[in-house]
């Protein structure tokens, strides 16, 4: 193995170890999840038990995408879900929520400023990855291995997109009630 691909393979692990962790800890811990989304004070609680339901699915898919094919595709999947990751904890710390995120599962970790580091320090990892990987010649060939993890994208932002409208419109509703 050359020293590129001992860098790819690291840096397989390294962004898609933590997703694996969390989906795999999400999932045997049941409903505990879903009631640290409460925490967030964003999620409406009609999609709390969906959202809890389907971001491990998510986080599991594309860790394996990212183990697996190790391409700029998945690297670039990792980094929008870590990003809206950060996105989403940014938001429910600067609105005062507090308490268990239910980022890795089993491990408490609190809503705030530790939790948004970690999240965008994944997303920067990943990121940087995605960028080194598309400079690779099977990247610049188009050569069609990048379907799978180009679906995977777009269910990936497709759910970002979708918790933070619902967020925005629980907000809105939030606000037409209170004032």
């Amino acid at each position: 193995m050359d020293a590129q691909s001992g860098l790819s393979l690291l840096g397989s692990i390294l962004v898609s170890a933590p997703l694996t962790y969390s989906a795999v800890s999400k999932l045997l811990a049941g409903p505990t999840f879903a009631r640290a989304l409460a925490n967030y004070r964003i999620f409406p609680e009609r999609t709390r038990s969906f959202i809890a339901r389907v971001v491990p699915w998510i986080e599991l898919s594309v860790a394996a995408v990212v183990l697996v094919g190790a391409q700029w595709g998945s690297f670039a999947t990792a980094t929008a879900i870590y990003a809206g990751f950060g996105l989403v904890l940014f938001i429910a710390w600067r609105r005062g929520a507090s308490g268990d995120c239910g980022c890795l599962g089993d491990i408490q970790g609190a809503i705030g400023a530790s939790a948004v580091l970690r999240a965008l320090a994944l997303a920067l990892l990943s990121g940087f990855l995605a960028a080194w990987h598309a400079r690779t010649p099977a990247a610049a060939a188009g050569d069609g291995t990048l379907r799978i993890e180009t679906a995977v994208f777009l269910v990936a932002i497709s759910a970002v997109l979708n918790t933070a409208v619902a967020a925005a419109v629980s907000q809105r509703r939030n606000e037409k009630v209170g004032g």
